[in-house]
């Protein structure tokens, strides 16, 4: 709880104020709704329903939201230190945090490291482990993931907002060896290489 506590304790005032906006909003549809529909609104009743009501549900909207990122943040964390993934350190991956400059998207656990000029990711999301990739997307072409597909798998290879994800889920884990994913990293490196597919080094995990 306390590393948690200490990556995103300066998140949870702006999450308040961005519930308590949003729901401020769904509430104020509600009364003008039934405000043009004729029926009759007690302004005092409004304002202490705002006050009793509104403010509270939005604290507890925003406590349970961040129990529940707590709960994936120790998640992220227990996958990251299973030995195979572990082992990443020992080749200069470092430890570290996503979204570390967002003021109110929560920071979640992270790798990350660099092979042969390409930066790449080891990122933990839903209880699936993915190895990001940061590639120019503008030169993957469609031949390309299908050549990626059939190297490691249809399921295990997908597009990803800044390149290509290795995907590995639970069951694919299960007795995975670091050299392993130590070789499947090599190949998608070379892949890139041979291919002649830059690098892209988007500077932050944000």
């Amino acid at each position: 709880m306390y590393e948690f506590l200490e990556v995103n304790r300066s998140k949870f005032w702006p999450q308040l104020k961005r519930a308590i906006i949003l729901f401020l909003v769904l509430w104020s549809i509600l009364f003008l709704y039934l405000y043009t529909k004729g029926e009759i609104i007690d302004w005092n009743i409004l304002f202490l329903m705002y006050l009793g009501v509104l403010i509270p549900l939005t604290v507890l909207a925003t406590f349970f939201g961040a129990m529940q990122d707590w709960f994936e943040f120790n998640k992220c964390k227990k996958i990251l230190a299973e030995e195979a993934f572990n082992q990443l350190k020992y080749n200069g991956f470092k430890y570290s945090y996503t979204n570390t400059t967002s003021s109110w998207i929560t920071s979640m656990p992270t790798l990350i490291g660099n092979i042969d000029g390409y930066p790449l990711r080891v990122e933990v999301e839903r209880g699936v482990l993915r190895i990001l990739a940061d590639v120019n997307k503008d030169q993957l072409e469609k031949r390309h993931m299908a050549k990626l597909k059939e190297i490691f798998g249809k399921i295990n290879v997908s597009y990803d907002s800044f390149g290509v994800a290795l995907i590995y889920r639970k069951l694919r884990r299960k007795d995975l060896l670091y050299s392993s994913i130590d070789k499947d990293i090599k190949q998608l490196v070379n892949f890139f290489k041979t291919e002649k597919i830059d690098s892209w080094d988007i500077g932050s995990l944000d």
